[in-house]
């Protein structure tokens, strides 16, 4: 922050003449240009990264400059945009009347023209880089130039509108030309970002604990702690709201004086502008509004990324800032070059001194810090004392240590780690882990304790510590964290693998120590692997505790079905839906396929349909409709219901049913078999042909030992030259009720 006032300082003292502030425009739009054609090359060339960089995916066919960010490439150009076009305009000669004639009388119209050609670059690589944000931006800063122009110069001018729309139109037709539906596309996109709501809000917990702030540069340690309501590994360096991480670090105080300081230095130059005369200082009024919608470019910009975290950025904003306040501001704006010249030069000469050895120790740290984000280790012991002052360096030779079994120079390393960054979490972990296996085991447990306060509501390291801590033998916190995975619907497998071990296999205890809201996961578990004494007892206790998810219900009764335990999937059926005898026998409600429902399969090659119809029913509402294509001479028992029943019992089903030119001599028909038992088969008489609603049914008594019989619809397979089976059939009201003459 200081280094930037310094430079704010020295820019307005050492650049205060017009040729000094032409010289230093051409610079910024020289870069700016070759920035956005370098932009639009890598749009037309998706496989094209940034110079050597080529490994983030995720961005490439989008204009991105020398930026890795495309986000941070197009605030550099909503920046730069607007102050070019406050110079092209600049150039013209608007002494004399304001008209397109005037425009064009400059010295050197070349000039306009390929600047013209440099901001319709500018516009399509801002365009093509597909940053909402930015182009928004960008469109609320040309506004903003408009507005000012106007109150500047009590009228818009043909001029600047001939200049607005040949850009508009060179825009409009390369843009036409390379192709507009990405841009479209991605404006379309609203749910990419929708974790960025989830910083936010996690950040204000910050700001409540630290409201003077947690010191510049120091977000992504502290955050990790913070954030509770995502759930990545992945550590967040920028809040994504330059706003919101100036209040994070610097807090309220330095919120208020920085942000508070901006808006009135922004309104101020506003109310300013309106006092400025164009034909008085064109260069001064065009390069004032040009640079101040720059600025409100990046305010609105700021509100959801962190540009102004960005070096390059951050100084291309304070330069903004400077030329504002050299233009509107500063008295000593003049043609004429300041006196004593030695006394310049010396002053001159000793800031960039200054800068220049700044620049040297920045250069030196930052490619120490590229060896660290790309992870490019020696592990000498030279190294480690060259990189003694970053933390990551430290904790990654602790990790090459621990790896080749050497406890002793781990702990070392993951020590001098958190001594440099106390929040440090995978270091502390580390650590806990080295002081055990050196047999500290007290130590330890109290590292590991001291990380559990910490996080105790973060997702990031909660299975490590989960295992961390059952190897350290810490009941409570194991249990709690087991817990908190499964209610985050995290790791679920793993935690319940992880449980089911730790408890010696004791699903009784593990039914107890359970939140009553992680049982039906735990039932889901056990259900997975078939274990089923286990799972009837974890739902006795999801009984007991009053748990009425109606799908826990049905998953359950259709495990139990599958085990063929009828008895108690037919008590738990009707005690949930109340049904007696066949379920959904009308087909008035969806077929669910699960539980004592009807089931049914669809066939991929189309050889029949099987759908609910609202037409032709009989009774009600609804009936199932069948379908057969005639494409084949299928064996078809694709339509079936498990039905519960009694032992020793005489019953009785019937049917509605109605066809439609069913072909072949061998038609559907219905039939009735033991479901867990044998010695039960009965079936009617097939549906062929044309036919209106009719009625049939099917008497059979059920075997002993009996609790389920299957009533299926099927066809067997024709041996005629003409076996493949066409036609519709409907069915309806199926009723299955107790003989009451027979069992007399």
């Amino acid at each position: 922050m200081l280094s930037l006032f310094m430079f704010s300082l020295v820019f307005r003292k050492c650049c205060t003449s017009p040729r000094d502030l032409k010289l230093l425009i051409w610079i910024l739009l020289g870069v700016a240009s070759i920035e956005a054609l370098y932009g639009l090359i890598q749009a037309l060339v998706p496989t094209l990264g940034v110079l050597w960089v080529d490994y983030y995916e995720s961005a490439l066919g989008n204009s991105r400059g020398t930026y890795i960010n495309r986000n941070h490439f197009a605030g550099f150009i909503e920046m730069i945009l607007p102050l070019g076009l406050g110079y092209t305009l600049a150039l013209g000669n608007w002494q004399e009347k304001i008209n397109l004639k005037a425009l064009m009388s400059s010295d050197r119209p070349n000039f306009q023209f390929f600047l013209s050609i440099g901001l319709a670059i500018m516009v399509m690589s801002l365009l093509f880089s597909k940053s909402r944000a930015g182009i928004t931006g960008g469109i609320i800063g040309f506004l903003t130039f408009v507005f000012l122009m106007r109150c500047g110069s009590k009228g818009l001018p043909w001029s600047f509108w001939a200049v607005t729309f040949a850009i508009i139109g060179l825009v409009s037709f390369y843009s036409l030309k390379i192709g507009i539906d990405p841009i479209l596309e991605r404006f379309l996109k609203v749910g990419e970002d929708t974790s960025r709501i989830d910083f936010w809000r996690d950040s204000l917990a910050i700001v409540k604990d630290h409201p003077f702030g947690i010191g510049f540069g120091t977000f992504k340690q502290v955050f990790p702690i913070y954030n509770v309501s995502t759930f990545s590994d992945v550590t967040p360096y920028y809040l994504h709201n330059d706003y919101l991480q100036l209040l994070v670090e610097a807090g309220w105080i330095g919120f208020v004086a920085l942000f508070g300081g901006f808006y009135i230095f922004l309104v101020r130059s506003f109310h300013r502008i309106r006092h400025m005369s164009l034909q008085a200082d064109p260069l001064r009024f065009f390069l004032a509004i040009g640079a101040l919608s720059g600025l409100v470019s990046m305010a609105f910009h700021s509100f959801f990324d962190f540009n102004l975290q960005i070096p390059a950025n951050c100084v291309y904003f304070v330069t903004l800032i400077s030329i504002v306040h050299i233009c509107i501001w500063q008295d000593n704006y003049t043609y004429k070059i300041t006196t004593r010249p030695l006394k310049r030069i010396v002053y001159k000469g000793s800031v960039t001194l200054v800068l220049v050895l700044l620049s040297g120790w920045l250069l030196v740290h930052n490619w120490q810090h590229r060896t660290i984000f790309h992870k490019d280790y020696t592990f000498t012991t030279e190294e480690a004392k060259k990189f003694k002052h970053f933390p990551r360096a430290l904790y990654a030779h602790g990790l090459k240590a621990w790896f080749q079994n050497d406890s002793v120079t781990a702990a070392r390393f993951f020590h001098q780690t958190v001594s440099q960054d106390i929040f440090f979490i995978d270091a502390w972990l580390k650590l806990a882990q080295a002081e055990a296996a050196l047999g500290n085991s007290d130590k330890a447990r109290t590292i590991f304790k001291f990380t559990d306060r910490l996080t105790e509501h973060v997702y990031r390291w909660k299975w490590r510590q989960t295992l961390l801590s059952h190897e350290l033998g810490i009941e409570t916190i194991f249990l709690r964290n087991i817990n908190f995975l499964v209610d985050h619907r995290k790791m679920v497998q793993d935690a319940f693998q992880l449980l089911d071990t730790h408890l010696a296999g004791s699903v009784t205890v593990a039914a107890h120590v359970l939140d009553a809201d992680n049982l039906a996961p735990f039932l889901e578990w056990l259900m997975r692997w078939n274990r089923t004494d286990d799972a009837a007892i974890v739902w006795n206790k999801i009984t007991a505790a009053g748990i009425t998810d109606g799908d826990i219900h049905l998953k359950y009764i259709h495990f139990l079905i599958s085990k063929k335990r009828v008895p108690p999937a037919a008590e738990i059926w009707r005690s949930h839906t109340g049904i007696e005898g066949m379920t959904n026998s009308g087909f008035e409600d969806e077929i669910t396929c699960r539980g004592f429902d009807w089931r049914y399969a669809t066939d991929n090659k189309g050889r029949w349909v099987i759908r609910r119809t609202m037409f032709d029913a009989l009774a009600g509402t609804h009936s199932l409709k069948i379908r057969f294509e005639g494409k084949e001479n299928i064996s078809f028992a694709h339509l079936y219901q498990i039905v519960p029943v009694d032992p020793l019992t005489p019953y009785w089903l019937s049917y509605r049913w109605r066809s439609k030119d069913i072909t072949t001599d061998q038609g559907p028909f219905v039939d009735i078999y033991g479901y867990d038992c044998k010695g039960l088969y009965c079936r009617s008489d097939m549906m062929l042909g044309t036919h209106d609603w009719q009625e049939q049914s099917i008497e059979f008594s059920v075997p002993e030992n009996c609790h389920a019989v299957v009533i299926r619809l099927r066809r067997m397979p024709s041996r005629r030259f003409d076996n493949k089976i066409a036609g519709t059939l409907w069915l309806d009201n199926f009723k299955l009720e107790k003989n009451v003459l027979l069992s007399h």
